[in-house]
């Protein structure tokens, strides 16, 4: 986890995308430590009522209670008992020894850091419900930096078992979950057959079993999608129950951005996946959001879990002619009337535009130097087919500075390690169609050019994809200082696979509707989908027929 220290449908009788059954809603675990208003969360008038009434289980991270005094510990857990929220207390699991791996890095502890810290809670007379790890195998198996242990499985189930004893010892009736980041995890081939040797060696050593799997999940590739699908799977067979993170991208650069990432990761897996999890967790390790309240503020926390309560929606579908009919109705099984139903082919319109993404951001202080570019199956922790369009990347200081900077690649065809490079006219500009294996990487860099320190700049990048597959990759500005040394403060984002709308319409009184055009695809087309975007009431959904 990246904690703040210094994201029925059918074909004929085919099942298909976006077909979740209604389900119960799902335990919400909510985790404040990320923003500025924690300590003001406490008391009967703090302004989230509603929300307060809808959390399960209330997060306290275990390093946390060293920055904290007897006093603001109880604030916290007897408010959580008052409205009958169980305490999670979130740990960093694997023994870091003296002079050995682990110095530094995430998911490690000294000896005797657990004890002491579940100690003071024990001594406080606070119940402890539930122990999560933070990425044990993450951290303690797979993870490569050079501080990282990369220990075998079965020493690291040892070492995380030992670490934890004592607070078991203490609470004896504590339930373990366990936090994973995917798809990080989930690119080994072997990941299955590794966390099940973790969670039974820890099981063994600890004589309690991991109840549940929470997803940390990296929505920045879309190789988030078959990774979740996958654990999903993992964690359902083996009679476990899943988590995630009611996350946004990284590339946010706003409260109202972050919500509305975060509202769209969740609609998508459990109105166009159908995979609702049996735990939300919501949180944040990012600057944004900054506050956990008001929860009347669509820019704060306690806001996105209410907002989490919207109706969930269901659709029927199922090629008709040269359209498609179908229905929709909410889970409860009531129809939604005047509803606007629209369906889209991924991919680019080639007589319009490419769709542009933009950040805005501060240079920091101590650069001199800035580059523009992107990545594609490279730095970004992914790898995919990526056959994409991107055009003229822009630099543009806006307020305390008027440095610019453009970059785009040369238009003649090349091809870079197999990577091949060329042209495409879009919306009657010509720009860059790149295509990329899973196997093939492209670092394109423009020249570094001088920036302004603290100068407010936009970066924009207008890109689509082809077919909507990609990104598997981002755009980036760089820094480096009056040295020509790199700044580790970048900037990111990932840009729009892009949709085309193909046709649309609007539910009858009894949610059915019926769509004039929709184009078939063949065998390992990226599918069509059709859509109903949400209202005030009710949640999004997607309907997309299986390949």
């Amino acid at each position: 986890m990246r904690w703040p220290r210094t994201l029925l449908l059918a074909l004929s009788c085919l099942p298909a995308l976006g077909s979740a059954a209604s389900a119960a809603d799902p335990q919400i675990w909510f985790n404040p430590h990320g923003t500025s208003d924690m300590m003001d969360m406490w008391t009967d008038d703090a302004p989230w009522p509603n929300a307060a009434k809808k959390v399960d289980v209330l997060e306290i991270v275990h390093w946390w209670l060293d920055t904290v005094t007897d006093q603001q510990v109880l604030e916290i857990t007897n408010f959580a008992k008052q409205h009958h929220m169980k305490i999670d207390l979130e740990i960093e699991a694997v023994t870091r020894f003296p002079n050995q791996c682990g110095l530094g890095d995430e998911g490690y502890t000294a000896p005797g850091d657990l004890a002491r810290q579940a100690g003071m809670l024990k001594r406080l007379g606070v119940k402890v419900d539930i122990m999560t790890m933070d990425e044990p195998m993450w951290f303690g198996h797979y993870a490569s930096d050079p501080a990282a242990c990369q220990l075998p499985v079965a020493d690291l189930a040892a070492n995380v078992a030992a670490n934890m004893s004592a607070i078991t010892a203490l609470y004896p009736d504590i339930q373990l979950y366990e936090i994973e980041p995917i798809p990080a995890v989930t690119n080994f081939p072997t990941w299955r057959q590794d966390l099940a040797a973790f969670q039974i060696g820890l099981s063994q050593g600890l004589g309690k079993s991991v109840r549940g799997v929470q997803l940390d999940v990296g929505w920045e590739t879309p190789a988030w999608q078959p990774a979740m699908q996958g654990m999903n799977s993992f964690v359902h067979q083996n009679n476990m129950t899943l988590g995630i993170f009611e996350y946004a991208t990284f590339d946010v650069r706003s409260n109202t951005e972050w919500i509305n990432s975060a509202v769209q990761h969740i609609e998508y897996v459990e109105g166009t996946l159908g995979i609702v999890p049996e735990m939300a967790i919501f949180t944040t390790w990012s600057p944004y959001p900054q506050t956990s309240m008001p929860e009347t503020s669509p820019t704060t926390l306690t806001w996105l879990i209410n907002r989490y309560f919207r109706q969930r929606t269901v659709m029927t579908a199922q090629f008709v002619g040269a359209g498609a009919h179908g229905q929709l109705m909410d889970d409860a099984g009531q129809p939604i009337a005047n509803a606007t139903i629209n369906a889209y082919v991924p991919g680019v319109d080639f007589s319009q535009p490419l769709p542009t993404r933009a950040l805005q951001d501060v240079v920091p202080p101590n650069a001199a130097y800035g580059l523009i570019g992107y990545r594609l199956n490279v730095e970004c922790n992914c790898a995919g087919y990526n056959d994409v369009l991107v055009g003229l990347l822009q630099y543009q200081e806006i307020q305390g500075g008027t440095r610019s900077y453009s970059y785009i690649f040369p238009f003649f065809p090349q091809n870079y390690s197999g990577v091949m490079v060329d042209a495409e006219w879009v919306g009657g500009v010509q720009v860059n169609r790149v295509i990329a294996t899973p196997t093939q990487q492209l670092a394109a860099n423009s020249a570094w050019f001088p920036v302004t320190p603290n100068a407010t700049f936009t970066f924009t990048v207008p890109a689509s994809t082809i077919g909507g597959e990609g990104w598997f990759g981002h755009a980036m500005v760089l820094w480096a200082d009056a040295n020509m040394n790199g700044i580790t403060t970048n900037d990111y984002l990932v840009p729009d696979a892009g949709k085309r709308l193909m046709s649309s319409t609007t539910t009858a009184a009894d949610g059915t509707f019926a769509l004039p055009v929709v184009w078939r695809v063949g065998p390992g087309s990226a599918p069509i989908t059709i859509e109903f975007a949400g209202d005030g009431t009710h949640r999004s959904v997607a309907w997309s027929p299986l390949p």
